[in-house]
């Protein structure tokens, strides 16, 4: 399943390298949180933040984990395989490494 999270472009690098991760930092919330948020369309705006949209294209991912309208709270990994950069709010190179 498709799926979309936004990042500021300072995460790009690190979530490339590891994986999007729960309880690494914040780019919407004021604290950390145990999932990573998700979302069925992409987000571009974090508040004015240079955003990042990655597509995440984890099988471990289903439709019916969608059952909230803000989105899904993914508590788990998804490898840096999963992922691609598909919008920079700057339009700036950035990582689009896959595995």
């Amino acid at each position: 399943m498709i799926c979309y999270h936004s990042t500021t472009r300072d995460r790009v690098d690190s979530i490339m390298e590891n994986g999007l991760l729960p309880n690494s930092k914040p780019n919407y919330f004021s604290a950390t949180t145990p999932y990573a948020m998700l979302g069925l369309k992409p987000w571009p705006d974090l508040n004015g933040e240079e955003t990042v949209v990655l597509k995440v294209n984890d099988p471990a991912i289903k439709g019916e984990h969608f059952t909230d309208p803000e989105g899904l709270r993914w508590p788990n990994r998804i490898k840096p395989k999963h992922l691609q950069v598909i919008q920079d709010s700057l339009s700036a190179p950035v990582s689009t490494r896959e595995e």
